[in-house]
C-alpha cells in the first residue's frame, strides 16, 4: 500500500515555525531588509538574540570593539550569515529529537544535519566556488523530510528493518519511495516550499540524493550531495545500520573532487562542528 496521501496530509499539518520566527523569516526574505523591523522581531526571542550577539563578538569576525546591540550585530554579520544563524537556531530546536523509524538516537539527526551544512560551506571554500546561495542552510535542512516520514516508517517495520537493509543494494531513498510512495527528499522539498523558503533550498533538499536529475541550482545540489555522502562515510548520525545511498560519480567529476580535498574538508568540518555547537548551545 502507499502512504502518500496520508503523508501529504501530514506535511500540510506539520507544525509551522512559531509566529515570531515566521515573521523574522518573512522580513529576511523581503527584497530589501529593514533592520529596524528585524531588530523589533528578534528581540522577543532571547535565545536568538543571545546567539546573534555571541556570533558577532566571536573571533570569526575579528571585531575590535564589543558588539552590544542587535543593529550593530546585523551590520557585522551581513544578511547571508544572519539568515543561516536564524535557520540554525530554529532547526536545532526541531532536530533535537529521537527518530525511531530511522533509528536516530536523540542528537544524531541534529548532528548529522549540522555536519552536512558545515561540510557544504567547507567544500565551496576549499574548491574556490563563490556562491551567494545559502549552502549552510541547504545542507542543514537536507533531511528535514525525515521528520515527516518517521512515524510512517514505524508502520512498516519488516520492510524497513536494519537486517533487511543490509542484505540489499537498494538505496534507502528508493526503498522509502517503494514502501511509502514518497521519499524523504520529496517530502522535505514539499514542506519547505509550503513554508515559502527560497527555491534553491528546497531544490537542494529535493535532489540531494539525485543531483544528476536536477536542472537548476545544480552546483549547490552537488555540493550538498557530496557533503551528505561524506557524513555517512564518517558515520556522523547515520541512523539505520547498513543504510546506504547512491553516490553520484557525475557530481564528483563536475566538482573535480580529489581524495585529498575530501580528507581536508572532513578534518575542517570536525573542527568547526564543535565550535558551531558550542556557539549555539
Amino acid at each position: 500500500m502507499s502512504y502518500r496521501n496520508d503523508i501529504e496530509q501530514a506535511i500540510r499539518n506539520f507544525p509551522a515555525f512559531p509566529v515570531s520566527t515566521q515573521r523574522i523569516l518573512n522580513l529576511m526574505n523581503s527584497p530589501s531588509l529593514d533592520y529596524e523591523k528585524l531588530e523589533e522581531a528578534v528581540r522577543y526571542d532571547p535565545g536568538l538574540t543571545a546567539n546573534i550577539l555571541r556570533l558577532a563578538n566571536s573571533a570569526l569576525f575579528g571585531v575590535k570593539r564589543p558588539v552590544d546591540s542587535l543593529h550593530m550585530a546585523f551590520v557585522v554579520l551581513g544578511e547571508k550569515k544572519l539568515f543561516e544563524l536564524v535557520m540554525a537556531h530554529i532547526s536545532l530546536r526541531m532536530f533535537d529529537v529521537e527518530l525511531q523509524g530511522y533509528q536516530h538516537e536523540r542528537q544524531d539527526f541534529m548532528r548529522h544535519s549540522v555536519w552536512v551544512g558545515i561540510a557544504a560551506e567547507q567544500f565551496a571554500q576549499t574548491l574556490g566556488i563563490k556562491t551567494e546561495e545559502t549552502l549552510f542552510t541547504a545542507g542543514l535542512l537536507h533531511d528535514i523530510g525525515k521528520l515527516v516520514l518517521d512515524p510512517f516508517l514505524l508502520q512498516e517495520p519488516e520492510e524497513m528493518q536494519a537486517s533487511d537493509v543490509e542484505s540489499t543494494s537498494e538505496s534507502f531513498d528508493k526503498r522509502e519511495e517503494r514502501v511509502l510512495g514518497i521519499n524523504h527528499n520529496e517530502a522535505g522539498a514539499i514542506l519547505l516550499e509550503h513554508w515559502n523558503l527560497p527555491s534553491e533550498i528546497y531544490a537542494a533538499v529535493r535532489f540531494h540524493h539525485a543531483p544528476d536529475c536536477a536542472t537548476a541550482h545544480k552546483q549547490l545540489i552537488e555540493i550538498v550531495h557530496v557533503s551528505d555522502m561524506l557524513a555517512y562515510a564518517q558515520s556522523v548520525g547515520t541512523g539505520v545500520k547498513g543504510v546506504h545511498y547512491d553516490l553520484s560519480e557525475e557530481a564528483l567529476v563536475h566538482l573535480n573532487l580529489q581524495a585529498e580535498t575530501v580528507e581536508y574538508v572532513a578534518s575542517q568540518t570536525v573542527d568547526e562542528m564543535k565550535e558551531v555547537l558550542d556557539l549555539l548551545e
